[in-house]
């Protein structure tokens, strides 16, 4: 028989005696789940797999193997092989720059002694540039002239600038001789101001191997610069 085909009274009737069930013991053994050996294992095993050091450790990124380290010790000498010569070929041009500034200042100095006394001086020394080395390469403390170092004005190789007064030279006997183009005539025809560049050696004429990296003044003035391009 169905509820439905029952009186309404008696399904309230029924209904105001019947009791909740009792749900206690399933609550029960629930906590006593979460106390039990396998629930307290599995519990541990997970704050392990989620500590801090884990965390950190699968952060971290992984190491460069040995072809990697190899490839990249590869490319950077490969550079090095090709900016070293093209570093070396600048600071060679910076300083050729540089000799052509000096040997215009120096030029500019001469010039005003001519026009004070009429005549050039026998020596840069007489202009204020000092140097260690005379004209004839001798050391200027054998010639009485003794010199402290700090106070020579040498060109970006290091070596004193070479002067001579051609108005005063000789060109018989030792001693230094006047600058000469590929036809052997002179380049000046008031004074030699050059350096000797690189190798630090230079000959008279500029067709020499020696003189080609020197940084000549020529045509009175009208050129400076390599002896090569002349």
């Amino acid at each position: 028989m169905s509820l439905s085909n029952l009186p309404r009274d008696v399904v309230s009737a029924d209904m105001r005696e019947s009791k909740p069930k009792n749900f206690s013991g399933l609550k029960l053994s629930a906590a006593g789940c979460r106390e039990s050996p396998i629930h307290k294992e599995v519990t541990s095993y997970s704050n392990r797999s989620h500590s801090p050091q884990q965390a950190a450790g699968n952060a971290l990124a992984p190491g460069f193997t040995l072809i990697e380290l190899v490839t990249v010790v590869a490319i950077i000498g490969v550079l090095s092989a090709i900016a070293m010569p093209l570093y070396a070929e600048y600071i060679e041009k910076a300083k050729i720059v540089r000799a052509i500034s000096e040997i215009t200042t120096i030029s500019k100095s001469l010039t005003a002694y001519y026009l004070e006394n009429n005549k050039y001086p026998q020596s840069l020394d007489e202009v204020g540039y000092v140097a260690l080395i005379d004209p004839w390469g001798a050391p200027d403390f054998l010639l009485g002239n003794a010199i402290a170092a700090d106070r020579a004005f040498l060109d970006p190789w290091g070596a004193p600038y070479q002067y001579l007064n051609i108005q005063t030279a000789t060109t018989r006997g030792p001693g230094p001789r006047p600058r000469t183009n590929r036809f052997v005539h002179p380049i000046n025809s008031d004074y030699d101001l050059f350096s000797m560049g690189k190798d630090g050696r230079s000959q008279a004429p500029l067709t020499a191997h020696a003189s080609k990296d020197d940084i000549i003044r020529a045509n009175d003035g009208g050129y400076i610069g390599l002896a090569s391009d002349f």
